[in-house]
């Protein structure tokens, strides 16, 4: 691993991520990082380390640790299952704290009806795209349609998907 990510000794306790003072993102073992960034690849979870430091912190030279955690806890609570969750993970925690930056920024940033007609455009950009996200993150983590035993003759047809055998809509008073 490199000096901003390190592996924390096995007997700890702690939360499986934690980001000590002078920035070094320390993950309980790499099976913690399996659990909150869905790899234990350590080339990702130094990425994602990385992404999440940059994420949190504007000037990487004066790290705010608790920023730092907050953004990963983000992305601790989506649960990633694998590196594609891990990756959407982080670009969910990404644009909820640019959200609360725009929403900050607009409320009490500036007073020029321009500016703040741009912000809120922004800001509205930026819901979307979060709710999105959800949609994307829901649709990837949904069961599969499972087609098993097909058996089509020449000329025939199949229907994939769930169908409602019935008369509804077809019914007469």
């Amino acid at each position: 691993m490199s000096d901003d990510v390190a592996i924390q000794k096995s007997g700890s306790k702690r939360k499986p991520l934690t980001i000590r003072d002078d920035g070094v993102i320390e993950l309980k073992s790499p099976e913690a990082g399996a659990l909150l960034f869905g790899s234990k690849d350590e080339d990702f979870i130094h990425g994602i380390a990385a992404n999440i430091l940059a994420i949190a912190n504007e000037d990487t030279e004066d790290l705010d640790e608790r920023t730092s955690a907050y953004v990963a806890s983000i992305v601790e609570g989506i649960e990633p299952r694998d590196q594609l969750e891990g990756m959407l993970a982080t670009q969910m925690a990404a644009t909820h704290f640019a959200i609360m930056r725009a929403s900050r920024w607009m409320l009490y940033g500036n007073k020029d009806i321009k500016a703040v007609d741009s912000a809120e455009r922004t800001l509205n950009k930026l819901c979307r795209t979060f709710t999105t996200q959800i949609e994307t993150l829901k649709k990837y983590r949904a069961d599969p349609v499972r087609v098993r035993d097909v058996n089509v003759s020449d000329g025939g047809q199949a229907i994939v998907g769930n169908v409602n055998s019935g008369n509804a809509g077809n019914e007469k008073s």
